[in-house]
């Protein structure tokens, strides 16, 4: 697999969501940061009492996709948007990432959005803190 050129920064990622899966994937707003799925898998104690050593087993329990989190600049239309789409299940998104070659690198899910906040802070920027719960399958394409 050849290697792609970096490191890179977190300049020209994208957020994007679509209301089916094939997109197009509109870009959700000025994005400031975007956290990419925080995958967990949790422990299922398997032990047993006539085990032959006294040492617990476990096997891992299914995968939890978790949430993405991301903040955005504050617009009156991103706002609007997501504030229409809050728990709309399901919903379509997409990460761009920014290894810009002749693609770049995606992550696509299923999900809905969780939660929006917009604190205004006195002399800083205003932004909307936005959460997407997962749900089932993240796929990974790696750009070109």
């Amino acid at each position: 697999m050849p290697v792609p050129p970096g490191p890179f920064i977190g300049y020209a990622s994208d957020f994007g969501d679509a209301s089916v899966s094939a997109g197009p994937y509109v870009t959700v707003g000025h994005c400031v940061n975007i956290d990419t799925p925080d995958y967990k898998v949790g422990d299922a104690d398997a032990s047993y009492v006539q085990m032959p050593n006294r040492y617990k087993i476990f096997v891992p329990k299914l995968t939890d996709p978790g949430e993405v989190k991301f903040k955005l600049i504050w617009s009156p239309a991103a706002y609007t948007h997501i504030q229409g789409l809050l728990g709309t299940y399901y919903y379509y998104f997409q990460v761009t990432f920014p290894d810009l070659g002749a693609t770049a690198s995606t992550l696509k899910f299923q999900g809905y959005y969780k939660e929006l906040t917009a604190p205004m802070p006195l002399e800083d920027l205003v932004v909307c803190d936005v959460t997407v719960k997962v749900s089932g399958t993240v796929t990974f394409t790696a750009g070109t």
